[in-house]
């Protein structure tokens, strides 16, 4: 089977007559993995999205999956971060989530929400930036685990992570542009802009912390974003059906 990148690659090696569920793929279905795992021979498929199913995005979902040649998946709408998330998704042999992380004011409710689900190997995908920011505007060092908080950046700080993205013409909302909305409505957090700056490190120890094995680390996206793949210690995987 051809490959096009390293995640594909590992779904084509850990998915043939296992389940595999993809978590968030729907935004412009650049990063969808579910037809990957099917056409990788996967048991079972489910793509799990925050989007409601009357959103036009789970019909174009769809229409690709004819357009590729694969049979439709189970499809679910379910917020990743709810505490009620790991009872209403299942559990799935091998687990693919990307783009959503950075965009939640507390990320590791998501990890915590993903090891509970994963039952061996998780690839999580993130938009990072490197531990040390240095350009005409000045240098940030974001080395030894830190993260740069986007809704607090200010001054010096922000006029560098600014810099970096204006090179690398990436659009982030509050720092490339006005926010243009509310962080918060009430005590509902707003998912659309990006809340933190991570760093490949940093996306490391955090899977680390809740006791995953990282067994690679890539970038799809060069300078721009970090895929960190995991296994769930043995001991702690759900066995095979």
């Amino acid at each position: 089977m051809a490959v096009s990148n390293p995640a594909d690659d590992w779904i084509a090696r850990t998915c043939p007559g296992r389940s595999f569920a993809d978590i968030g793929g729907l935004w412009g279905l650049v990063n969808e993995k579910a037809s990957v795992a099917m056409r990788a021979g996967a048991a079972a498929v489910t793509m799990i999205d925050i989007l409601p199913q009357t959103n036009q995005l789970w019909a174009d979902f769809l229409a690709r999956l004819v357009r590729l040649g694969v049979p439709p998946c189970a499809c679910a709408t379910l917020d990743a971060t709810r505490q009620d998330f790991p009872r209403s998704a299942g559990a799935f042999d091998v687990v693919h989530c990307s783009g959503i992380l950075y965009h939640l004011p507390s990320p590791m409710c998501l990890i915590e929400n993903l090891w509970s689900i994963t039952g061996e190997i998780l690839i999580l995908t993130a938009m990072t930036s490197p531990d040390r920011i240095e350009n005409d505007a000045g240098v940030l060092d974001l080395s030894g685990g830190l993260a740069a908080y986007i809704p607090g950046l200010s001054g010096k700080a922000a006029a560098v992570v600014r810099r970096h993205f204006e090179l690398l013409d990436l659009h982030v909302h509050a720092i490339t542009a006005d926010m243009g909305q509310r962080w918060y409505a009430g005590s509902i957090a707003n998912f659309t802009p990006w809340w933190w700056i991570v760093t490949p490190s940093l996306l490391r120890s955090m899977v680390e912390t809740i006791g995953f094995e990282v067994l690679d680390m890539f970038e799809p996206w060069k300078h721009r974003s970090t895929a960190v793949v995991c296994r769930k210690p043995a001991q702690l995987a759900r066995p095979a059906p």
